[in-house]
């Protein structure tokens, strides 16, 4: 993609609501969107492919179009220079499908002056490189975010409110996030897990100027509520916990502290960057997920990505990496309980995400505001590292390859 392109991108974006490059006239009112239209094939069907965990996804199908197909509109309405008003609406493949879900933005923006902005009401979390424009799929040269170090995210907006400060009167920002947050994660055998989390507190650093990215964020978030097996893991636990059996009730009240989602802490570390410029781009990124429950997804993601600008044309190439926690191994023969510590173990150990990928695509810009893109991912899952898919309930675990190709139609208008 050519930096002229994304370019003209970032002026209908909404995270660049309120910029001091945008001339509008009071009370004018601007509509813009974006879409994708993709088909993906999946080698593997018993996996069922997912852009997210969000996506409650559908084991058995070879071909599916439903995880990066989407279409979003985006208004903006300028009360004066200084005060504006943004909404966007996604339409996607979600676990939820309520109007609330499908609103994504929608926030006053305030800008005093040329360093400082405020911004309240539905938000996008600054954490992440691509978390402004992830859902924009003619934003980025590949089909979709990276899986390994995108899927985990299923939070689309905060409700609360950001500052943003121009440091020193630079290209570089400071913002401070905080509010909360909500969500529906699909949870394979079990009913669906309504995240509810608050406070959320983040902060971020980012330079975007020129033909330089750069962002460093981080974010924490306090669960509210239960996940939906944690009743199942007291009635099973509790009774063997206090039995004062040698080992085996230690292990088990290990069990019943470590693992319930409720009143447990989630920490986003971020750090990437990227470079564009009329003859070749690279982008990479480095995150962390961690949390003080097991039942939680935890460990190191990253990838790295490059392509060259060949007139219309963009070959590129990405490789991305997720590793999880240690697989929780049994500690002690529960004997007869084994069904209890079995029930314990898969909490844990379904909650990893350890796989390995390398995409190879291709991406041809048909005008100023479409493009065609073909890209191959060979993805490696090790043992017990299946979270980002869609497994059916007592799936095979074992670590295995997989082929995804993936053809897509991005556009904005």
């Amino acid at each position: 993609m050519k930096p002229a392109s994304l370019t003209l991108l970032a002026c209908c974006l909404l995270a660049s609501a309120g910029s001091p490059a945008q001339q509008t006239d009071t009370g004018s009112t601007t509509l813009s969107g974006f879409g994708t239209l993709a088909g993906v094939y999946n080698s593997d069907p018993n996996a069922g492919f997912r852009r997210d965990i969000g996506q409650p996804g559908e084991p058995g199908r070879h071909y599916n179009w439903k995880p990066d197909s989407r279409i979003g509109v985006q208004i903006t309405h300028y009360f004066s220079p200084q005060l504006q008003f943004s909404g966007q609406a996604v339409l996607k493949d979600t676990a939820s499908q309520s109007p609330t879900a499908l609103l994504t933005r929608a926030f006053l923006a305030y800008r005093p002056n040329e360093d400082w902005m405020l911004r309240v009401g539905r938000l996008a979390d600054s954490t992440f490189l691509m978390s402004d424009y992830m859902e924009v799929g003619y934003s980025y040269p590949w089909v979709r975010p990276p899986l390994e170090a995108y899927g985990l995210i299923g939070m689309a907006s905060f409700d609360g409110a950001d500052v943003q400060y121009r440091l020193f009167g630079s290209d570089w920002r400071l913002k401070l996030m905080g509010g909360r947050t909500q969500a529906r994660l699909p949870t394979p055998g079990s009913p669906d897990y309504h995240l509810n989390a608050r406070p959320l507190r983040g902060i971020a650093l980012i330079h975007d100027s020129g033909e330089w990215k750069f962002r460093l964020g981080h974010n924490q978030l306090k669960l509210q509520n239960a996940g939906s097996v944690d009743q199942q893991l007291n009635a099973a636990l509790g009774p063997i916990a206090g039995a004062g059996i040698p080992g085996v009730s230690s292990e088990a009240a290990s069990y019943l502290d470590s693992i319930p989602l409720a009143q447990a802490h989630l920490r986003f570390t971020s750090v990437g960057v990227s470079y564009d410029n009329p003859q070749w781009f690279m982008q990479a990124e480095v995150s962390r997920l961690d949390s003080c429950s097991k039942g939680a997804s935890r460990g190191y993601q990253g990838y790295l990505g490059a392509g060259l600008h060949l007139g219309t044309w963009t070959p590129y190439f990405l490789l991305s990496r997720a590793h999880a926690s240690r697989v929780q191994a049994p500690e002690h023969d529960w004997g007869s309980a084994s069904p209890a510590q079995t029930l314990a173990l898969s909490v844990i150990n379904l909650s990893r995400s350890d796989q390995d990928s390398i995409s190879l695509g291709i991406r041809r810009e048909l005008d100023e505001r479409s493009a065609l893109k073909l890209q191959w991912d060979q993805v490696r899952v090790h043992d017990m590292g299946w979270r980002l898919w869609s497994m059916a309930p007592n799936a095979d675990q074992q670590g295995r390859r997989l082929n995804l190709i993936t053809l897509s139609l991005d556009f904005i208008f």
